[in-house]
């Protein structure tokens, strides 16, 4: 199964803090930043472990190579342990954290009507597809969200009668707020050095572990990758990753703004011909794909920031936004065609 395209609507309006808190959050990627440019260059191609070699641009006082071999685009330095622990697990995140929950708390209902529950849904009718059986998914198999953070994905699993659905993030607060907000306790605090042992262990029978947005954040991914397929437990697994496409480029040039795409935590991001060398050589079957951005949101974002700071348009939330409103959509379904998109989710079977 093959989808492409989302409707921009339900993106635009959750995502406005990427406006009205843009000098703020930019301020705290640029720490970032700096911590990433410590780490040691990368010498290897995060996905084909070959010797980082291709074309390069940069950004950032960071240079970028698209590995020639399997297409990944690679960050010059290194994701560390210590790098995700500077990242995940100490005040840096913690403070991340409290400004997103600050938006979330009011668009929390939103956020997981509009964008998780769609995934929850493309997930489970995959899944019916490759089962034929709507008792196994809802009732038996039992589904492993690594990196949950605040458990918008959790939640919507939950909300769509799955039984059997846990989540693990190394943030304690997003746990906990994920739990309150829910009024649940299906999320678990889980440090990054304890992720492997909850992949290597789980004695969970037919089980499907989900990395929505993760996968990019994980310093040992082959290991992980590894045991999954090690694991005869694991049957199914679920990636949401950024990806090589035109906000790229859009980012390139409005390098002053909120970095979503090419953050300093997504040290590397994916193409299709990277994805497909992964799966090949974890001998993971690709069963589902749907390829959407928010390229052209991007777009509007970045035009949207600097017709503010300039004020060029008096009536730029009018005119401005009317105009683009119309032309988003095909917009950004010719680029999802072309497997150009800024995020890509795929489904594998894992084991049989």
């Amino acid at each position: 199964m093959i989808k492409f395209g989302k409707k921009s609507t339900d993106i635009i309006d959750i995502k406005k803090n990427f406006i009205t808190d843009n000098k703020k959050l930019f301020k705290w990627q640029k720490k970032l930043y700096k911590i990433y440019r410590l780490q040691p260059k990368r010498k290897f191609c995060k996905i084909c472990n070959r010797k980082l070699n291709g074309k390069k641009f940069e950004k950032l006082k960071i240079i970028y190579i698209l590995c020639k071999y399997c297409k990944h685009l690679n960050g010059l330095y290194d994701d560390t342990f210590s790098l995700s622990k500077k990242f995940y697990e100490t005040t840096e995140q913690e403070n991340y954290s409290k400004i997103y929950l600050e938006t979330e708390k009011i668009n929390y209902k939103n956020r997981l009507n509009n964008i998780y529950l769609p995934k929850a849904r493309f997930l489970l009718e995959s899944l019916m597809k490759s089962t034929k059986s709507k008792n196994k998914i809802y009732n038996e198999i039992q589904y492993l969200d690594i990196g949950c953070g605040a458990g918008y994905f959790v939640s919507a699993l939950n909300k769509l009668k799955v039984k059997k659905v846990y989540g693990y993030d190394p943030s304690i607060s997003m746990t906990k707020y994920g739990n309150k907000i829910n009024n649940f306790k299906k999320l678990n605090y889980l440090s990054i050095n304890q992720t492997l042992e909850i992949i290597k262990n789980t004695s969970l029978d037919d089980c499907c572990v989900t990395m929505i947005g993760t996968l990019e954040h994980i310093y040992n991914s082959h290991t992980i990758l590894s045991e999954i397929k090690k694991n005869k437990n694991i049957k199914y697994l679920y990636i949401s990753v950024p990806c090589y496409s035109p906000s790229t480029f859009i980012e390139l040039i409005f390098n002053t703004n909120f970095q979503r795409l090419m953050a300093p935590q997504h040290t590397h991001v994916f193409t299709d011909q990277s994805i497909r060398y992964m799966a090949k050589k974890y001998k993971f079957k690709i069963i589902s794909e749907w390829w959407f951005g928010t390229d052209i949101v991007d777009l509007f974002r970045n035009f949207s920031i600097e017709i503010y700071k300039k004020r060029i348009v008096h009536d730029e939330y009018f005119l401005f936004n009317k105009m683009f409103s119309k032309i988003l959509d095909n917009m950004q379904l010719e680029i999802d065609k072309k497997k150009l998109s800024s995020e890509a989710h795929i489904i594998f079977k894992v084991n049989n």
